[in-house]
């Protein structure tokens, strides 16, 4: 091939710009947009600073058991909720906490006063909820809200907790009648795993089977369980979390209760408490943003009308 002096920096430069247009029509459209923000990995991130990114409705299914969708619960929700349907929560030290605080604030807010029944009983697990079980006095806080009665007891506020009996779930359901039970326990159980290992699986899940039937027994007037399992906890293994986690959802698999997984939506760093368990303010909001989202998903039709 012949090519005329002084042409060679020309080619050059037309291969260039061709190789250039090239390059520029091979790139995706999406590394070339702005960037939008997604949650970063769990091991990235800090509850206090996380809070999940609003979503469109009917697209919560994150929040959701796996195969279960936001709009198959509000469904369920509707077929089987009324105007008046109440809601008992119990929950343990979490409960009692900043997380309770806002849960209860929701609960108030959209069902109203006469609707909602809430204990807390710091330290317990769900066999002391149990009437089989001997009676439990918790030794560091407990919460109890109803139409009747607002008493909240935490140590670590200023003053030491007054020790009060946890009540039995059968005397509750059997008061308060609800139509939708919210758990939040099983995070206590992670101490049991720890100390006693796997050996102590098979009497924990006899426990988990005992709680189901009390709260959706039959003639119960339970219509829906929402349990939310514990969140992340920096002072417990993975493992030790994995097992409770893992008894918690495979019960309620099998009697159709939804569980609210907790640890995707939170880690548990030195800005998240003192204690490894424990959350603080800010960090319990974080955790409380999902959680809510999923029991507006739920409450859609059933609040207080204004």
């Amino acid at each position: 091939m012949n090519v005329l002096p002084g042409s060679s920096n020309q080619l050059s430069l037309v291969l260039a710009l061709l190789l250039a247009a090239l390059c520029a029509s091979c790139a995706s459209p999406d590394a070339l947009a702005p960037s939008q923000s997604v949650p970063p990995a769990r091991s990235d991130r800090g509850a206090s600073a996380y809070h999940p990114p609003a979503v469109a409705q009917g697209q919560q299914s994150s929040s959701f058991p796996e195969g279960r969708s936001a709009s198959t619960f509000r469904a369920i929700a509707s077929n089987s909720l009324g105007p008046t349907s109440k809601v008992l929560m119990i929950g343990d030290s979490l409960t009692v906490g900043p997380f309770g605080d806002l849960i209860e604030a929701w609960l108030l807010q959209n069902l109203g006063p006469n609707r909602v029944a809430i204990y807390g009983s710091c330290g317990s697990s769900p066999e002391q909820w149990l009437a089989s079980h001997k009676n439990f006095v918790s030794p560091c806080g407990y919460r109890e809200t109803t139409s009747m009665a607002h008493i909240t007891h935490e140590s670590g506020r200023g003053h030491r907790s007054n020790a009060i009996s946890t009540p039995k779930i059968e005397t509750l359901m059997a008061k308060y009648r609800p139509q939708i039970v919210i758990v939040q326990l099983g995070t206590n159980h992670f101490d049991t795993v720890l100390r006693e290992g796997k050996r102590s699986l098979p009497q924990l899940a006899e426990i988990y089977e005992a709680f189901a039937n009390a709260v959706y027994g039959p003639g119960s007037s339970t219509r829906m369980v929402i349990w939310i399992a514990p969140p992340d906890s920096s002072k417990f293994p993975k493992w030790v979390q994995d097992e409770v986690e893992y008894l918690i959802s495979s019960t309620n698999q099998k009697r159709g209760f939804y569980t609210f997984q907790s640890r995707k939506f939170t880690h548990y760093t030195p800005a998240s408490g003192s204690d490894g368990v424990h959350y603080n303010t800010a960090a319990a909001n974080a955790w409380a943003a999902p959680v809510i989202r999923m029991l507006d998903s739920a409450f859609t039709k059933h609040r207080v009308k204004n």
